[in-house]
Order: structure tokens, then sequence, then C-alpha cells
């Protein structure tokens, strides 16, 4: 898979309508493109990754331990890592957390959908 078809899915996404709550804004649409903007800032040149799903990720959003291979199209380098993950096979993204440069892969949240917003939202 080129790096380019999971960039234009989290641009098709990001396009779209989302289903994150607006947390209280009043405008609804002008906060999520100011999320959608601060999403934009974290996009990366896209790096496979191996992902894991975490106890709860297996017990309450039924994912198998794993490893998932998937696309890392966002990443924000901070204490914890948290990486926007793409995955090929499904057309879904993912939440996860960890450094990407980890080789012991990163920890799923456990949901995926095709709203990439509302997945880096949490």
């Amino acid at each position: 898979m080129s790096s380019n078809v999971a960039i234009q899915a989290l641009e098709a996404s990001l396009a779209g309508d989302s289903a994150t709550p607006n947390m209280g804004a009043s405008d609804r649409e002008t906060y999520l493109q100011e999320q959608r903007t601060h999403l934009r800032k974290y996009i990366i040149e896209p790096v496979p990754v191996v992902a894991y799903a975490n106890s709860w990720a297996q017990q309450y959003c039924g994912l198998g331990s794993g490893p998932y291979s998937m696309i890392a199209v966002a990443y924000c380098n901070d204490k914890v890592g948290q990486c926007l993950l793409y995955n090929p096979e499904t057309g879904l993204f993912s939440l996860a957390y960890g450094h990407i440069d980890d080789p012991n892969g990163v920890g799923l949240v456990g949901y995926a959908s095709n709203d990439a917003l509302a997945e880096w939202l949490g």
C-alpha cells in the first residue's frame, strides 16, 4: 500500500461529517473545523506500525491481542505518544498510545471507525 492511499483516506474522512461531540462549544461546525486543523498539525509521513490490543480493548471491544499491521498517519510525540492509525485491510482508523518507533508496538484503545477525527479525539 502506498502512503498516499492512507493520507487520501485520512483527508477524505476529515472532509466529511464527524460524530465527535462538540464538548459544549456553541458552534459545532467551528469546533469541528478547529479540531480538524489541530489534527492536521500532527499528520506524518505514513509509517507501518504493529499494534496490540490491551486487556480492556480485548474484553470490551472484542479485539484479539494482535498483532495488527497498521499505518500511522498522525502522531503526537509527547510523553505518552498518541497515534492515529489506519488499517488498510478494513479502511478504518483507530487511536493508539505509544511511540511509533517502539519495537514492542503501540497499544490500541479498542475502537475503530471511518471517522478519523472522532478516533483522534478519543
